[in-house]
């Protein structure tokens, strides 16, 4: 990150420094920023500072005798007031000798950090060059803050709500210290990435893609997070970013599998590209670079060219399920309009009952009773015996049914009892109103059907004729069956009989809905277009294998020279124009041509027309502004933000 922390004497050109870059980008959005007290993170991660933020000297010394040397005695008493308390009445109650060691022990437990340990051997320290910078440039240095600077975590607090107020416009600290809880989001502009393990890019990130922010909630069309990230050409940078980048193509890989259709892990570059380019941009190379623009355009395309066979395979699919679906459902309809057919209307309630146990029917027939009107005021004689004698035959029919109904309730629980104890098998349980009705039992439900006496083969099930057993009972051994009450049950069974004329009519619709996909989808299907892009996709494979060979050849002669002109760009170029010329005749032929515009003003609309239909279908993953101070690349991206809200990281 900095030669000064192997060698602290070395004499580094501030204008060769990450620092110094990093300094600059916060200097130039602190004065952008200035009427709305806009903050900014600063994230440094191999270096510790020696010292309080406001105790660094403005001028370039020897760090070594700035470090902060604390008295112990106020380490200790800063100890012993924490782990104090006061009582109801207001009396100190000081912690024991043990709970003192303890919290020693502790506390020197936490303390230890490989990379701090490293970086408090060295005299200088990145922190304090970086906030000598700033103060130099002009930001005021009561407005730059350590995260070092609080030792406990109301400390910790009261410098976030500096921050968010305004009153500290830029904090530096470790992506550790500065990980799960820095909520100071509030005023936040910029963060930058001085360094980072592959571990912590998320981390870091997300200190500001988050809710909260007021900036963006005053103006959310023109508010954009800015996001630094800082690199040095030839170095260990590069490999750094290799890994995030390796680290990068698994995780996006699994979050969108599911739009590609993917069931196994690929090497492919989704939201991993923005780390394959700055480990590019690492390497110097522009070779490198342009090598790995152009794999991530082949992953593009080649996302595209799936999505459009996977549409096509989709339509291929559908034609042979609605095809499928025809059959099936015509002979639905065929049985059930045979079932609709075997209905008897009888007078009275006819019901053969078998017994499961003795494999014996019984019929019952339940009379109906006569309907008998109200006796006038002024009856004869003979009227009023006529109505007496009525109501006497309507009793004893009433009285006889009652004993019907009670010995087929009575044979229908014993029936169900049996059913519950034999699974899997079908039971012909009564016939009533010209259908016979079955019955089949499994350990989680008892399904009842309708079938017509003469033909066993045809089965109607609706979904009033299922009782379930609950699952949350406490003992699964409960006979569930012994709950279905014959009266319960016949009503179900009237229910589902008067609506087959309902259901047939539903069938009748699903088929016709059935035969229009088979028609859609069979001119979807015959009507395949060639794929628009696929010439353009082999160029870029053909550029790519070119490059690839170019950089092979460098590695072995240092004086090669290549003379990349990729195919690519003229085929692009090409398809563009017809994609325009084929714009233009739609317009015409749907009558823009009279448009009293001009060309010059038509134009421009056109271009927005074509470059969202050439890029319809592919996913924005990465924009960047580059920008170079000598060796160190720095890079600032304006868009992260709502990239990252596209992806669910918000």
């Amino acid at each position: 990150m900095d030669y000064r922390l192997i060698d602290p004497n070395a004499k580094v050109e501030k204008e060769f420094s990450k620092s110094y870059a990093m300094a600059k980008n916060i200097y130039e959005n602190y004065l952008e920023t200035h009427a709305t007290k806009g903050t900014q993170l600063g994230f440094i991660g191999l270096s510790t500072p020696k010292t309080h933020s406001q105790k660094v000297s403005s001028e370039v010394l020897d760090n070594a005798h700035e470090t902060e040397n604390k008295n112990p005695l106020d380490e200790a008493q800063e100890l012993l007031e924490s782990l104090s308390s006061y009582d109801e009445n207001g009396n100190l109650i000081a912690p024991s000798k043990k709970e003192l060691e303890n919290e020693l022990k502790e506390k020197e437990a936490k303390s230890v950090n490989l990379d701090e340990e490293l970086a408090k051997s060295c005299s200088f320290d990145v922190y304090s060059d970086v906030l000598r910078h700033l103060v130099q440039m002009g930001i005021p240095q009561n407005e730059i803050a350590f995260i070092h600077d609080a030792k406990t975590e109301e400390q910790k607090q009261d410098l976030f709500k500096k921050l968010n107020r305004g009153e500290v416009r830029v904090l530096l600290g470790s992506p550790a210290k500065m990980g799960v809880g820095t909520n100071v989001q509030e005023r936040l502009v910029a963060m930058h990435e001085l360094d980072c393990r592959p571990d912590e890019l998320l981390q870091m990130e997300g200190r500001g893609i988050r809710q909260g922010n007021i900036l963006h909630q005053n103006d959310p069309e023109n508010f954009r997070m800015k996001i630094y990230r800082y690199a040095t050409e030839k170095t260990y940078d590069s490999r750094m970013w290799q890994i995030i980048e390796t680290k990068s193509k698994g995780i996006e890989q699994f979050r969108n599998a599911h739009k590609l259709g993917l069931n196994e892990l690929e090497d492919f570059n989704m939201g991993s590209s923005n780390a394959s380019e700055m480990k590019a941009e690492a390497t110097g190379n522009p070779s490198i670079i342009e090598e790995v623009k152009l794999r991530a355009e082949i992953k593009s395309e080649e996302s595209k060219y799936k999505a459009f066979n996977k549409e096509h395979y989709f339509n291929e699919e559908s034609l042979k399920n609605n095809a499928s679906q025809w059959d099936y459902l015509k002979q639905e309809l065929k049985d059930l309009e045979t079932l609709q057919s075997s209905a008897i209307i009888p007078t009275h309630t006819e019901i053969k009952l078998y017994d499961l146990k003795n494999e014996e029917s019984k019929d019952y027939e339940l009379i109906k009773v006569k309907e008998i009107e109200p006796l006038k005021e002024n009856a004869s004689m003979s009227e009023e015996l006529t109505h007496k004698k009525l109501k006497e035959q309507n009793k004893q029919i009433a009285e006889q049914n009652k004993e019907k109904l009670d010995a087929i309730k009575k044979q229908f629980a014993s029936n169900l009892n049996d059913l519950f104890f034999n699974e899997e098998r079908d039971y012909k349980l009564l016939e009533y109103k010209g259908f016979v009705v079955n019955a089949y039992k499994t350990k989680y439900q008892v399904e009842f059907s309708l079938s017509p006496k003469d033909n066993p083969n045809i089965a109607y099930s609706s979904n009033n004729m299922i009782y379930k057993n609950d699952t949350n009972r406490l003992f699964s051994s409960y006979n569930f069956c012994a709950e279905i009450k014959f009266d319960g049950f016949l009503k179900r069974l009237d229910n589902a009989i008067i609506k087959l004329p309902e259901k047939i009519k539903e069938l009748e619709d699903s088929i016709e809905t059935t035969k229009e996909n088979i028609s859609k989808y069979t001119r979807l299907v015959e009507q395949k277009p060639s794929y628009p892009r696929l010439e353009y996709l082999q160029a870029l494979k053909w550029d790519h294998k070119t490059l690839i060979d170019d950089l092979a050849k460098m590695g072995k002669d240092r004086d090669y020279k290549p003379v990349f002109n990729p195919k690519s760009k003229e085929v692009l170029k090409n398809l563009n124009a017809e994609k325009r010329a084929s714009l233009e005749n739609e317009r015409e032929e749907q009558g823009v041509k009279g448009n009293t515009k001009s060309h010059d003003e038509i134009e421009p609309a056109t271009e927005q027309v074509i470059e969202k239909e050439i890029e319809k279908g592919a996913e924005i993953i990465y924009s960047k502004e580059v920008a170079t101070t000598n060796n160190v690349d720095y890079y600032e991206n304006e868009q992260e933000v709502e990239i990252t809200k596209s992806m669910g990281r918000r």
